[in-house]
């Protein structure tokens, strides 16, 4: 009885320890990366599957889903990974309202842009199928993760709610519900 117990006991510090080991937050690097670096690292990173950039992971039906250790918009990132092998770095950010959306949209655009240069084409459009914007930034030279910011509406009762939504991936995987 006494050796079951110990037994039962040390599988259950084992498991812990497993489970704290998988659950890793971000690097001290990670951390201390300033709007740009983050931006080139993502970029570098679509390269591994945002490995340098998985935290804790959570399984979803469809789709390998983790926490992302880094946040370029909002605070409700996470790293994606489709069937077929494609993975994205998604983040989401609620916005209050029409007019607060489209300027944390056009805030988020301009800083894109700077932090990517010249090596990088923008496309700008309206959503198809629902109200707001969509930016997409592509490398010149087609070696790299596509950058996907989009401003997106969506009725709730009786009124809109606004979502700033970045991807970071292929541009033809869809990214976010509502594309």
């Amino acid at each position: 009885m006494v050796k079951t117990f110990i037994y039962a006991m040390l599988l259950v510090c084992c498991s812990f320890l497993i489970a704290c080991q998988s659950n890793k937050g971000p690097s001290e690097e990670v951390l201390a990366m300033e709007p740009c670096e983050k931006a080139s690292a993502l970029a570098e990173a679509y390269k591994t599957g945002f490995e340098a950039f998985k935290g804790a992971y959570r399984s979803k039906r469809t789709i390998g889903v983790w926490a992302a250790t880094t946040h370029m918009v909002g605070n409700q990132c996470e790293i994606w990974e489709w069937a077929n092998g494609n993975v994205g770095y998604v983040c989401e950010q609620a916005m209050p309202d029409e007019e607060a959306a489209s300027a944390g949209y056009l805030k988020a655009k301009d800083q894109i842009a700077q932090c990517l240069g010249d090596e990088w084409e923008l496309t700008e459009e309206p959503r198809e199928n629902v109200t707001g914007m969509r930016s997409v930034f592509r490398p010149r030279d087609g070696q790299s993760a596509a950058f996907m910011l989009h401003m997106v509406s969506s009725k709730v009762l009786y009124k809109s709610e606004w979502t700033l939504v970045l991807g970071v991936g292929d541009d033809n995987q869809r990214l976010h519900p509502s594309q």
